[in-house]
């Protein structure tokens, strides 16, 4: 009986610890176009990736750009277990942007007898007119879409989609904006229909495959848990970068860390004496706990991969930063 009780309790710990896990996350720093899983790392097609070093809020050394003739792609399976979605990512909105795929795994397909078959999970778009749609694929020839009432401005911003097997929902930097019934069971299309950043990909009836609705700007730590997250863990990630509940950045002090990416030891330099340092990964787990008054701290053990560290001097200011250990 213990033996079995122990084993519930595991199973039970690891799928609330799947659930708050990323399938996918694509920071882009380095200019990186791997996942911070390993698995589905992404491609470019039509031409080389660009990156920018102009990324929200100055975080992170990169953010993928795209100018409406390339995109990014990647075989991707969505597991057919799981009970709901959430797809997040900054995005730099620009002018003169017509409908734009943001985030996708679709493929369009017209038949010849005039019907279009739908093969795919989700298709995240924004509209021209700024406007957000989330549309998730029940069949291969019906959807459900939610459009946001509120606009994106320009610039840089926070926006999340989620799906939690009832009801879909919209958010833009943390906060609920639109919510939307979806009852039921969404096709979950195989690995023969790619993740897309930036376009989605359409067959003609008797033509050759193109690629449409591109978006045009930049966008950011791309995200998808095959989870709903619930709204304080959205404006976690907003705040924070993690889903769990570590404090925001205090933007008053000089901090820096390095070197960035990192494989051994991280250096520090603070205007005041550190008096802890803690490390977190993605998924919120604190990894490393050290209080003293460091100025460098060992990382080597750490798995390669992104990671916020708090840092709270003797004076109680708390500073947030990521770093990449590789």
């Amino acid at each position: 009986m213990k033996k079995n009780f122990t084993l519930f309790v595991a199973l039970f710990v690891f799928a609330i610890l799947k659930a708050q896990t990323p399938k996918v996350y694509y920071p882009f720093d380095g200019q990186s176009l791997n996942s911070t899983f390993g698995a589905y790392p992404l491609s470019t097609v039509n031409g080389s990736a660009s990156f920018t070093t102009a990324t929200h809020n100055g975080n992170g050394t990169h953010a993928l750009t795209l100018d409406g003739l390339k995109y990014e792609s990647t075989p991707f399976v969505y597991d057919t277990n799981a009970t709901g979605l959430t797809i997040s990512f900054w995005m730099n909105r620009q002018p003169n942007q017509g409908n734009g795929v943001l985030v996708s795994q679709l493929d369009v397909v017209q038949s010849g007898g005039g019907m279009t078959n739908y093969y795919g999970t989700f298709n995240t778009v924004l509209w021209f007119d700024g406007r957000l749609v989330m549309e998730l694929y029940t069949s291969q020839q019906s959807s459900s879409a939610i459009t946001s009432a509120d606009t994106v401005p320009y610039g840089w911003h926070f926006v999340t989609f989620t799906w939690n097997g009832n009801k879909k929902y919209i958010y833009q930097n943390g906060v609920l904006t639109d919510s939307s019934g979806a009852q039921g069971s969404i096709f979950k299309a195989g690995a023969s229909v790619d993740l897309r950043i930036g376009a989605v990909k359409y067959y003609p009836a008797g033509g050759q495959p193109t690629f449409q609705s591109p978006y045009i700007g930049q966008i950011d730590e791309v995200r998808l848990y095959e989870s709903a997250l619930t709204g304080q863990q959205i404006l976690n990630l907003y705040n924070n970068g993690t889903i769990s509940g570590v404090n925001q950045l205090n933007t008053d002090m000089a901090i820096g860390i390095y070197p960035n990416p990192v494989s051994e030891f991280l250096e520090i330099s603070c205007d005041e004496p550190i008096e802890t340092a803690e490390v977190y990964n993605v998924i919120g787990e604190q990894v490393i706990f050290v209080k003293d008054q460091i100025t460098k701290l060992n990382v080597a053990t750490l798995a390669n991969g992104l990671y916020t560290i708090q840092l709270k001097t003797i004076g109680g200011k708390t500073v947030v930063k990521k770093f990449t250990k590789q």
